[in-house]
C-alpha cells in the first residue's frame, strides 16, 4: 500500500489539512503562511503525481497494443 504522500488523492487530503491549520492559527503569521505555502505544494505534488500516473497509463497501454500487434503480425506470418 502506497503511502498517503504518494497519492494524489491523499496529497490533496494533506492540502486541506494544511490548509485548515492555517485557518486555526491564533498570534502567529508566519505559521499561517508556512501552513499556506505548504498546502500549495502538496497540490502542486498531487498534480504531478497525476501526470506521472497518466503518461505510465498511456505508455503501458501503448506497451500492450504493440505486443498484441506483433503477436497478430506472428500468426499471419
Amino acid at each position: 500500500m502506497r503511502k498517503r504522500e504518494d497519492t494524489a488523492e491523499g496529497c490533496r487530503e494533506l492540502a486541506l489539512d494544511d490548509r485548515a491549520r492555517a485557518a486555526d492559527v491564533v498570534g502567529s503569521e508566519h505559521m499561517r503562511r508556512t501552513l499556506e505555502r505548504s498546502a500549495e505544494v502538496w497540490v502542486a505534488r498531487a498534480k504531478l503525481l497525476e501526470r506521472l500516473e497518466a503518461n505510465v497509463s498511456a505508455r503501458t497501454e501503448d506497451q500492450a497494443l504493440e505486443q498484441q500487434r506483433k503477436i497478430e503480425r506472428e500468426s499471419n506470418g
